[in-house]
């Protein structure tokens, strides 16, 4: 088997510990946590918050160190900080402790997921790239899926305290033996997906499609600059363009799965099956993502944005007026499959826009701007939960960011071609 595919299957496995156990189960703490401290929503929130900042803060210097040591190095120096958050969150005792570790674990997100792994699978393949990071970002969802209704289980059973000593002590043992004994920074004179010669990079990037053309400068050009510089980046509306539309739909996707689980409790679900429906959620990423990646690859890739962003709208609005569970369900399957198709289109239009060379640096500013959105919708969302007892004035500002990320991403289209 192509060795790329090990890559995958590896990155896939260290996407699913690293999300499922610190991303996805924040909601699953929210209660315990404001149960025996008595906070607020807002400022537990504001772990989450802090923790999608620093994370979009360490993006770019996480793609710059790829870059320059490697992914498999980078990935093996994060992992540490990782587990050790997650065992120091066990003796929180204090709001600021809660932040403090939380922080911690942001800063190691930047070195082990999105942007190192995206360029391992961008060095690995040339052909079937969208499938290789549908499979390999079906990792975020899977982990979600799994560990958030497992962690539900565990609160129950051992307390919150003993249940994040359990995940740092384990996330430890499973992400330090595949990043030394399986990942590789890349492809010697090995064969590719297709079975043909692939030369050692670095090289000249190739298009990933003949058409359109693809560079956002000058439009004439076959393929796009062999190095983007942060000025020059900074300078392209193509850049702006991703930036932007992400960033305003992040302010709503990161804050609903931050609030689900409170959300349904309130509601009278008991808070098991509002974290198994949390796992359900992330779980509907994978069919979103493995489908995204196949479409990718053959459609225009801004076509498929504009219908994720819409479809997440439609998902958000049946959570509003959801009375039963068949109607919750909906939302599941409609908002987690929609959301999750965005993880993989978002590393396909860097590769394709700004090429392979500087595929890194570009795709680890991109997601500082789009976590900037991250940031502020949890926090948000739990204010206005707080200052109204009711989370209708953070879901419908969201619906609306959901539609309004949609023109940028038409307008680059257009300009590009």
């Amino acid at each position: 088997m192509f060795y790329g595919w090990w890559i995958v299957i590896a990155s896939l496995s260290i996407l699913s510990v690293v999300f499922g156990v610190s991303f996805y189960s924040f909601g699953v703490f929210f209660k315990p946590l404001a149960a025996e401290f008595g906070w607020g929503r807002a400022a537990i929130s504001g772990a989450m918050s802090l923790l999608t900042f620093l994370w979009g803060v360490s993006a770019p210097l996480g793609g710059r160190l790829s870059d320059r040591f490697g992914p498999k190095k980078v990935m093996l120096v994060s992992s540490i900080p990782f587990g050790a958050s997650l065992l120091l969150l066990a003796r929180t005792q204090t709001l600021w402790h809660l932040y403090v570790f939380y922080a911690l674990l942001a800063l190691s997100y930047g070195g082990i997921t999105m942007v190192p792994v995206s360029s391992l699978v961008n060095r690995w393949f040339q052909g079937k790239k969208g499938l290789a990071l549908g499979i390999t970002f079906s990792g975020v969802s899977l982990g979600g899926m799994v560990f958030a209704p497992v962690i539900g289980l565990l609160i129950g059973e051992l307390g919150w305290r003993d249940t994040y000593s359990v995940l740092g002590a384990g996330s430890l043992a499973v992400i330090l033996p595949l990043v030394l004994g399986v990942i590789k920074d890349g492809p010697g004179p090995v064969a590719n997906t297709a079975g043909n010669p692939r030369p050692v990079l670095p090289r000249a990037p190739e298009p990933v499609r003949p058409a359109p053309p693809v560079s956002p400068t000058n439009t004439s050009d076959a393929s796009p600059p062999t190095i983007w510089g942060t000025g020059r980046m900074l300078r392209s509306p193509v850049f702006w363009s991703i930036s932007i539309s992400f960033f305003l739909v992040n302010l709503g996707q990161i804050a609903v799965l931050t609030h689900e689980v409170p959300f349904l409790t309130d509601r009278g679900i008991s808070p098991l099956v509002a974290a198994s429906t949390l796992g359900f959620t992330s779980g509907m990423g994978i069919l979103g993502k493995l489908v995204t990646g196949y479409l990718a690859d053959r459609f225009s890739r801004v076509s498929i944005t504009v219908g994720s962003f819409i479809l997440q709208a439609v998902g958000l609005f049946v959570l509003m007026e959801a009375g039963s569970m068949p109607l919750v369900w909906v939302f599941v399957v409609v908002f987690g499959a929609s959301i999750g198709g965005t993880a993989v289109i978002r590393p396909l239009m860097v590769a394709e826009y700004f090429g392979e060379r500087s595929f890194a640096v570009v795709y680890g500013w991109i997601e500082l701007t789009r976590l900037l959105g991250a940031t502020i919708g949890p926090f948000f969302a739990g204010w206005v939960y707080d200052t109204t007892q009711s989370y209708t004035w953070a879901f419908i500002p969201f619906i609306i960011l959901f539609l309004v990320g949609i023109p940028p991403l038409l307008w680059m289209q257009r300009t590009v071609r």
